[in-house]
């Protein structure tokens, strides 16, 4: 599972995908879920750059594959693999 508050840099939440410096002007809250809404723990919410929110719900909303985990795996996994994805490979990281 993910982080709730991705890679904190002198106690503020990042975006989980980017590490991104978030804050309430610049960032987006994803809903792990709504059973909750209004009263939302902080487990319930993903911390994400907005373009980062964005990708997650392309890939989750255009995905029967991905809906069919549930929202909150979904959520969790693909915030990895957009995160594996920005990782530099070993031998790019060399060069």
């Amino acid at each position: 599972m993910v982080p709730l508050l991705g890679r904190p840099s002198r106690g503020r939440p990042q975006c989980q995908v980017c590490g991104r410096q978030w804050s309430l002007r610049s960032g987006h809250l994803h809903h792990v879920t709504y059973l909750r809404l209004g009263s939302e723990e902080l487990e319930d919410l993903i911390p994400l750059c907005a373009a980062h929110h964005a990708r997650l719900h392309e890939v989750f909303d255009r995905s029967a594959q991905w809906r069919r985990q549930g929202r909150a795996a979904a959520s969790h996994a693909i915030v990895a693999m957009l995160r594996r994805r920005l990782e530099v490979p070993p031998a790019e990281a060399t060069s």
